[in-house]
């Protein structure tokens, strides 16, 4: 599991998206300045903002229609084997294909 988050994290620091964060709550650049979203007041991710790193991926968004295939085009990292990039809103997460559990999360522009 540490391998993949490391791998996942890596692959979104050479990705150069605005916002990035890991599933230990700390951002892509290394710093806590960029956490995941608490439970608190609507600072998660999505567009209602309440999806955070850690959570299953709610129903609606386990459709191919929100499926990220040419993660390239939107500025993503390649997921890491197992894993699949999803478009809630504006932002994009990071899912285990297996778990179906949110890994890792880039906020949108």
């Amino acid at each position: 599991m540490k391998t993949m988050m490391a791998i996942a994290a890596l692959a979104m620091l050479l990705s150069g998206c605005a916002q990035q964060v890991r599933a230990d709550g700390t951002g892509a650049q290394g710093g806590l300045g960029m956490t995941a979203g608490t439970r608190s007041g609507g600072d998660g991710f999505g567009p209602d903002h309440n999806l955070h790193v850690g959570d299953p991926l709610p129903g609606r968004y386990r459709t191919r229609q929100y499926v990220i295939e040419k993660w390239s085009q939107h500025g993503l990292a390649r997921p890491p084997e197992g894993y699949h990039w999803v478009q809630a809103g504006a932002d994009y997460l990071l899912v285990s294909g297996e778990t179906g559990v949110i890994e890792s999360t880039v906020r949108g522009k």
